[in-house]
């Protein structure tokens, strides 16, 4: 779903309807629903249409300046509910770049026990992401070192 699983009527169904064609990987962008609500709810749907499939999971998560966009922590935990450990990856995660410290030090290890990949994607959010800052600009990226 390219703008959200909820904002469009025929998203579901399109969706399943590519599935049955042949894609073999669920996608999707919860930061694109109109609510915060929406998004967790996507993330829960999609990632059960995933498990019920047996495919992989990729979803554009909180490619956001926005410090309370956290679907990646609804997304670690469909992976561990589902048991699609090892199947999951949370694209992007600029959210975390503006997250308080100490929410993000009990994220981290939900991600990791979770077995969800993080996949940053620097050289597209330099651009994106700071765009309504002032100086200092937030420049996109997620806390790689952290995870590692």
């Amino acid at each position: 779903p390219q703008d959200g699983f909820y904002r469009s009527p025929t998203a579901r169904q399109n969706t399943i309807r590519a599935l049955d064609m042949g894609v073999d990987i669920v996608g999707g962008i919860p930061h694109f629903e109109r609510t915060m609500a929406d998004g967790t709810r996507s993330v829960t749907e999609l990632c059960e249409i995933a498990a019920q499939r047996g495919l992989m999971v990729d979803l554009h998560c909180d490619e956001t300046d926005d410090p309370l966009s956290r679907h990646i922590e609804q997304l670690a935990y469909e992976t561990q509910r589902l048991g699609l450990q090892g199947k999951v990856a949370g694209s992007h995660l600029t959210s975390m770049h503006s997250m308080d410290n100490y929410y993000v030090s009990k994220l981290l290890p939900l991600i990791a026990e979770a077995g969800v990949s993080a996949i940053p994607n620097p050289l597209i959010n330099i651009m994106l992401q700071g765009r309504h800052d002032t100086f200092p600009k937030r420049r996109g990226m997620t806390r790689v070192k952290e995870m590692l």
